[in-house]
Protein backbone atom coordinates (compact mmCIF):
# COMPACT_ATOMS: atom_id res chain seq x y z
CA UNK A 1 0.00 0.00 0.00
CA UNK A 2 2.78 2.40 0.85
CA UNK A 3 4.34 1.66 -2.54
CA UNK A 4 1.21 3.04 -4.20
CA UNK A 5 2.05 6.48 -2.81
CA UNK A 6 5.45 6.36 -4.50
CA UNK A 7 4.20 4.92 -7.80
CA UNK A 8 0.61 6.11 -8.31
CA UNK A 9 0.59 5.45 -12.07
CA UNK A 10 1.59 1.82 -11.56
CA UNK A 11 -0.98 1.49 -8.78
CA UNK A 12 -3.68 2.74 -11.14
CA UNK A 13 -2.64 0.29 -13.85
CA UNK A 14 -2.80 -2.66 -11.46
CA UNK A 15 -5.81 -1.76 -9.32
CA UNK A 16 -7.94 0.04 -11.90
CA UNK A 17 -6.96 -0.13 -15.55
CA UNK A 18 -6.36 -3.89 -15.53
CA UNK A 19 -9.88 -4.44 -14.20
CA UNK A 20 -11.29 -2.77 -17.30
CA UNK A 21 -9.75 -5.52 -19.42
CA UNK A 22 -10.90 -8.25 -17.04
CA UNK A 23 -14.48 -6.93 -17.19
CA UNK A 24 -14.44 -6.78 -20.99
CA UNK A 25 -13.00 -10.29 -21.21
CA UNK A 26 -15.57 -11.62 -18.73
CA UNK A 27 -18.41 -10.16 -20.79
CA UNK A 28 -16.94 -11.58 -23.98
CA UNK A 29 -16.94 -15.17 -22.72
CA UNK A 30 -19.82 -14.93 -20.24
CA UNK A 31 -17.59 -15.38 -17.19
CA UNK A 32 -18.13 -14.07 -13.68
CA UNK A 33 -15.65 -11.47 -12.40
CA UNK A 34 -14.69 -11.45 -8.71
CA UNK A 35 -12.86 -8.32 -7.61
CA UNK A 36 -11.24 -8.10 -4.18
CA UNK A 37 -11.51 -4.59 -2.79
CA UNK A 38 -10.65 -3.01 0.53
CA UNK A 39 -11.68 -1.01 3.58
CA UNK A 40 -9.37 1.72 2.23
CA UNK A 41 -12.18 2.92 -0.06
CA UNK A 42 -13.64 4.51 3.09
CA UNK A 43 -12.16 7.39 5.10
CA UNK A 44 -12.13 5.59 8.45
CA UNK A 45 -14.23 8.19 10.26
CA UNK A 46 -17.03 5.79 11.22
CA UNK A 47 -17.73 4.78 14.80
CA UNK A 48 -20.00 1.87 13.85
CA UNK A 49 -19.43 -0.98 11.35
CA UNK A 50 -19.34 0.36 7.79
CA UNK A 51 -22.34 -0.67 5.68
CA UNK A 52 -22.03 -1.75 2.07
CA UNK A 53 -24.04 1.18 0.75
CA UNK A 54 -22.14 3.90 2.62
CA UNK A 55 -20.47 6.49 0.42
CA UNK A 56 -16.78 5.74 -0.17
CA UNK A 57 -14.23 8.45 0.53
CA UNK A 58 -10.70 7.07 0.05
CA UNK A 59 -7.79 9.00 1.54
CA UNK A 60 -4.84 7.26 -0.12
CA UNK A 61 -3.65 6.41 -3.62
CA UNK A 62 -4.28 2.75 -2.84
CA UNK A 63 -7.86 3.42 -1.75
CA UNK A 64 -8.60 5.70 -4.68
CA UNK A 65 -7.30 3.23 -7.26
CA UNK A 66 -9.18 0.33 -5.65
CA UNK A 67 -12.41 2.34 -5.71
CA UNK A 68 -11.82 3.11 -9.38
CA UNK A 69 -11.30 -0.62 -9.88
CA UNK A 70 -14.67 -1.29 -8.26
CA UNK A 71 -16.33 0.93 -10.85
CA UNK A 72 -14.62 -0.98 -13.66
CA UNK A 73 -15.63 -4.31 -12.12
CA UNK A 74 -19.27 -3.20 -12.15
CA UNK A 75 -19.08 -3.05 -15.95
CA UNK A 76 -18.93 -6.85 -16.00
CA UNK A 77 -22.45 -8.19 -16.48
CA UNK A 78 -21.76 -10.86 -13.85
CA UNK A 79 -19.61 -9.49 -11.06
CA UNK A 80 -18.92 -9.75 -7.35
CA UNK A 81 -16.99 -7.11 -5.45
CA UNK A 82 -15.72 -8.33 -2.08
CA UNK A 83 -14.39 -5.70 0.30
CA UNK A 84 -12.11 -7.02 3.02
CA UNK A 85 -9.57 -5.76 5.56
CA UNK A 86 -6.50 -6.74 7.60
CA UNK A 87 -5.80 -9.85 5.51
CA UNK A 88 -3.10 -12.34 6.48
CA UNK A 89 -2.03 -15.56 4.77
CA UNK A 90 1.02 -17.37 3.41
CA UNK A 91 2.87 -14.28 2.20
CA UNK A 92 4.40 -11.38 4.08
CA UNK A 93 1.96 -10.22 6.75
CA UNK A 94 1.55 -8.52 10.12
CA UNK A 95 1.63 -11.76 12.10
CA UNK A 96 4.92 -12.93 10.59
CA UNK A 97 6.42 -9.48 11.14
CA UNK A 98 5.46 -9.50 14.82
CA UNK A 99 6.78 -13.02 15.39
CA UNK A 100 10.04 -12.18 13.62
CA UNK A 101 10.54 -9.05 15.71
CA UNK A 102 9.78 -10.98 18.89
CA UNK A 103 12.87 -13.11 18.29
CA UNK A 104 15.16 -10.17 19.06
CA UNK A 105 13.01 -7.74 21.06
CA UNK A 106 11.39 -7.93 24.47
CA UNK A 107 9.09 -5.00 23.68
CA UNK A 108 7.44 -3.91 20.43
CA UNK A 109 5.59 -0.65 19.77
CA UNK A 110 2.34 -1.17 17.86
CA UNK A 111 -0.37 1.26 16.77
CA UNK A 112 -3.39 1.20 19.08
CA UNK A 113 -5.77 3.74 17.50
CA UNK A 114 -6.60 1.90 14.28
CA UNK A 115 -9.54 -0.47 14.75
CA UNK A 116 -10.66 -3.38 12.59
CA UNK A 117 -11.16 -7.13 12.31
CA UNK A 118 -8.47 -9.47 10.94
CA UNK A 119 -9.21 -11.67 7.92
CA UNK A 120 -7.80 -15.11 7.23
CA UNK A 121 -6.85 -15.43 3.57
CA UNK A 122 -8.04 -19.05 3.71
CA UNK A 123 -11.47 -17.93 4.88
CA UNK A 124 -11.58 -15.23 2.22
CA UNK A 125 -10.75 -17.78 -0.48
CA UNK A 126 -13.51 -20.08 0.78
CA UNK A 127 -15.93 -17.16 0.69
CA UNK A 128 -15.07 -16.57 -2.96
CA UNK A 129 -16.00 -20.16 -3.76
CA UNK A 130 -19.18 -19.96 -1.68
CA UNK A 131 -20.34 -16.80 -3.37
CA UNK A 132 -20.34 -18.52 -6.77
CA UNK A 133 -21.53 -21.94 -5.58
CA UNK A 134 -24.55 -20.38 -3.85
CA UNK A 135 -25.30 -18.39 -7.02
CA UNK A 136 -25.79 -15.26 -4.93
CA UNK A 137 -27.05 -12.00 -6.42
CA UNK A 138 -24.31 -10.08 -8.18
CA UNK A 139 -23.03 -6.99 -6.43
CA UNK A 140 -20.88 -5.88 -3.51
CA UNK A 141 -20.27 -7.81 -0.29
CA UNK A 142 -18.21 -7.23 2.84
CA UNK A 143 -16.10 -10.07 4.21
CA UNK A 144 -13.76 -10.20 7.19
CA UNK A 145 -13.63 -12.59 10.09
CA UNK A 146 -16.22 -11.90 12.77
CA UNK A 147 -15.82 -11.07 16.44
CA UNK A 148 -14.97 -8.10 18.62
CA UNK A 149 -13.14 -5.33 16.74
CA UNK A 150 -9.58 -4.76 17.94
CA UNK A 151 -6.58 -2.52 17.42
CA UNK A 152 -3.31 -3.59 15.82
CA UNK A 153 -1.72 -3.53 19.28
CA UNK A 154 -4.40 -5.88 20.63
CA UNK A 155 -3.95 -8.14 17.61
CA UNK A 156 -0.20 -8.31 18.22
CA UNK A 157 -0.78 -9.12 21.89
CA UNK A 158 -3.13 -11.97 20.96
CA UNK A 159 -0.58 -13.32 18.46
CA UNK A 160 2.09 -13.41 21.18
CA UNK A 161 -0.32 -14.94 23.70
CA UNK A 162 -1.34 -17.78 21.39
CA UNK A 163 2.28 -18.31 20.32
CA UNK A 164 3.55 -18.55 23.88
CA UNK A 165 5.70 -15.43 23.49
CA UNK A 166 6.55 -13.16 26.42
CA UNK A 167 7.11 -10.12 24.20
CA UNK A 168 5.41 -7.01 25.58
CA UNK A 169 3.32 -4.80 23.31
CA UNK A 170 3.69 -1.05 23.85
CA UNK A 171 0.58 0.72 22.45
CA UNK A 172 1.32 3.91 20.49
CA UNK A 173 -0.75 6.34 18.42
CA UNK A 174 -0.66 6.62 14.65
CA UNK A 175 0.98 10.03 15.03
CA UNK A 176 3.74 8.49 17.14
CA UNK A 177 4.26 5.78 14.54
CA UNK A 178 4.50 8.34 11.74
CA UNK A 179 7.02 10.36 13.74
CA UNK A 180 9.13 7.22 14.19
CA UNK A 181 9.07 6.70 10.40
CA UNK A 182 9.30 10.33 9.28
CA UNK A 183 11.72 9.50 6.47
CA UNK A 184 9.27 7.15 4.76
CA UNK A 185 6.22 7.86 2.61
CA UNK A 186 3.40 6.02 4.35
CA UNK A 187 -0.14 5.71 3.02
CA UNK A 188 -2.94 7.10 5.17
CA UNK A 189 -4.54 4.26 7.14
CA UNK A 190 -8.24 4.29 8.08
CA UNK A 191 -8.68 4.76 11.82
CA UNK A 192 -11.79 2.58 11.69
CA UNK A 193 -11.91 -0.41 9.33
CA UNK A 194 -14.73 -2.49 10.79
CA UNK A 195 -16.92 -3.65 7.90
CA UNK A 196 -20.59 -4.44 8.54
CA UNK A 197 -21.15 -8.14 7.85
CA UNK A 198 -24.94 -8.18 8.20
CA UNK A 199 -25.78 -8.63 4.51
CA UNK A 200 -23.06 -11.24 4.10
CA UNK A 201 -24.45 -13.31 6.95
CA UNK A 202 -28.02 -12.85 5.72
CA UNK A 203 -27.26 -14.61 2.44
CA UNK A 204 -25.95 -17.67 4.26
CA UNK A 205 -22.26 -17.20 4.92
CA UNK A 206 -20.76 -18.76 8.03
CA UNK A 207 -18.06 -16.38 9.23
CA UNK A 208 -15.58 -17.51 11.88
CA UNK A 209 -14.50 -15.40 14.82
CA UNK A 210 -11.09 -13.89 14.11
CA UNK A 211 -9.62 -15.55 17.22
CA UNK A 212 -10.61 -19.00 15.96
CA UNK A 213 -9.13 -18.26 12.54
CA UNK A 214 -5.93 -16.94 14.13
CA UNK A 215 -5.50 -20.07 16.27
CA UNK A 216 -5.95 -22.20 13.17
CA UNK A 217 -3.37 -20.16 11.26
CA UNK A 218 -0.78 -20.28 14.04
CA UNK A 219 -1.23 -24.03 14.48
CA UNK A 220 -0.17 -24.52 10.86
CA UNK A 221 2.60 -21.90 10.79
Amino acid sequence: MDGCEDRPELADKINNQSVEYFAKSANKVGATLIYISTDYVFDGNNTEPIKIDEKPNPQSVYGKTKLAGEEEAKKANKHYIIRTAWVYGDGHNFIKTMLKLSETRSEIKVVDDQIGRPTSADDLAKAMFQITEKNLPYGTYHFTNDGEPISWAQFAAKVFELSGKSTKVIPISTDEYLAMNSGKRIASRPAYSVLNLYETKEVGFYIRDWKEALRDYLSKA
